[in-house]
């Protein structure tokens, strides 16, 4: 009895998917307009936003999506920016970039993209391997078309990263 149910089970597998059927999403997908690797970041941090086309293909020649079975985004440059940040070589999994806001956000006369820089947790589980995270994401353009995009970090946040360089 286990062998038929076996084979047909087999069989299931192996049949080709209905035509109505999608493809999945590339392993690098997130939500619509954003893109997250583990793997196909430079080994050097980094951040830029891309204003006009050939910023964009400097970036995606920067980062190497493994999943990306779709085309590289697709930027309207008189609408909207692509971003990117990468946080450069880590010693294990768990270290991410998660955008935490949709969209910038409005605060004293300024827009902002709020962003969370994940570690690892001392004594977790995580991928025993280099990795090297980065995240990119297509926004609405903040402020119009002439509007310059500037990144600006926490004291903590500089301070860690020079230390990091001086490593």
């Amino acid at each position: 009895m286990k062998v038929p149910a076996l084979l047909f089970l087999s069989a299931l597998w192996l049949a080709p998917a209905p035509s109505g059927a999608q493809e999945p999403a590339p392993s690098g997908a997130q939500e619509k307009g954003e893109w997250r690797t583990a793997y196909g970041g430079p080994a050097e941090a980094f951040h830029a936003a891309a204003l006009k086309p050939g910023d964009g293909r400097r970036l995606l020649g920067r980062i190497r999506f493994s999943g990306w079975r779709a085309e590289p985004p697709r930027v309207d440059y008189e609408k909207q920016v692509m971003v990117g940040i990468c946080l450069g070589r880590r010693p294990t999994g768990g270290y991410g970039v998660r955008f935490l806001s949709a969209g910038p956000e409005k605060e004293g006369g300024k827009e902002y993209l709020v962003v969370r820089y994940e570690e690892a947790r001392p004594g977790g589980f995580a991928t025993q391997a280099l990795t090297t995270p980065c995240l990119l994401k297509v926004l609405p353009r903040p402020g119009g078309p002439e509007r310059p995009v500037l990144f600006e970090r926490t004291l903590r946040q500089w301070f860690r990263n020079d230390l990091e360089r001086e490593r």
